[in-house]
């Protein structure tokens, strides 16, 4: 990038991913004159695609949840509707390496008998009693959410769903295929704080829970159009390696 726009810039922001690009966006909108500097050849960070020896790759975050609030409102202020972004699922089909196979309703507001239905049977990849361990663990573990946030952050998911009596098919057919799809690492990796986070979140904003699927790449379909809207008065830029 040239010399005289990171001299004119009032805000340098270092990494173009969401939060960058977020950051950019509002104090562009507020009137900052604002330069993003982002090591990578495509913007997004862990939420970008690329093409790499003529095939797609995705990077990160791979599904949308209903019931977040800023980053939607971010998708519309930037012109779009979450709508354009995302195509909304509303269960969730989970297979086990033994060939047990379950589906489960994700949307209780929007499709409550599917929801109902999940609880109830969902399939052999969880028994009653498995389903029924993690009933405790789950009360449990939004109290210390809410009470002991320090104490739960510092067990890791595995280890905090096995001690709490969760029975070893349920941690291996719904906890970990469930929350390793949201934070690519295994159970042992992340913290039963980070586990208890989205279920605390899901219930807090019951009414908006569901699954998206994004419509495309995901710089395609939500990167590249909130950093157009970064730069079209000129005063603001972008630059890649």
């Amino acid at each position: 990038i040239g010399g005289t726009a990171m001299d004119r810039a009032d805000v340098i922001v270092v990494g173009g991913g969401l939060s960058g690009l977020s950051c950019a966006f509002y104090l562009a909108s507020a009137g900052r004159r604002v330069v993003v500097l982002e090591a990578a050849s495509f913007l997004g960070g862990r939420t970008s695609s690329w093409v790499e020896d003529g095939m797609p790759v995705e990077s990160g975050l791979h599904r949308y949840l209903g019931f977040y609030e800023a980053l939607p409102a971010l998708i519309e202020q930037a012109g779009l509707s979450i709508e354009e972004v995302v195509s909304w699922e509303y269960e969730v089909e989970i297979r086990s390496g033994d060939g047990s196979r379950g589906t489960f309703g994700v949307a209780p507001f929007f499709r409550p008998v599917a929801a109902l239905k999940g609880l109830l049977g969902g399939g052999d990849v969880l028994s009653p009693l498995d389903k029924a361990s993690l009933v405790p663990m789950l009360a449990l573990g939004l109290s210390d959410y809410l009470f002991r946030p320090g104490a739960l952050d510092r067990e890791d998911a595995r280890g905090y769903a096995k001690t709490r009596g969760v029975t070893r098919r349920a941690r291996r057919n719904a906890i970990e295929p469930l929350t390793s799809g949201l934070f690519f690492l295994p159970p042992e990796r992340y913290s039963a704080y980070a586990m208890m986070m989205p279920v605390a979140m899901a219930l807090g904003g019951i009414t908006r829970t569901r699954v998206g699927s994004f419509r495309g790449g995901m710089t395609e379909v939500m990167i590249d159009p909130i950093a157009a809207a970064i730069e079209p008065g000129g005063e603001s830029s972008l630059a890649l390696r």
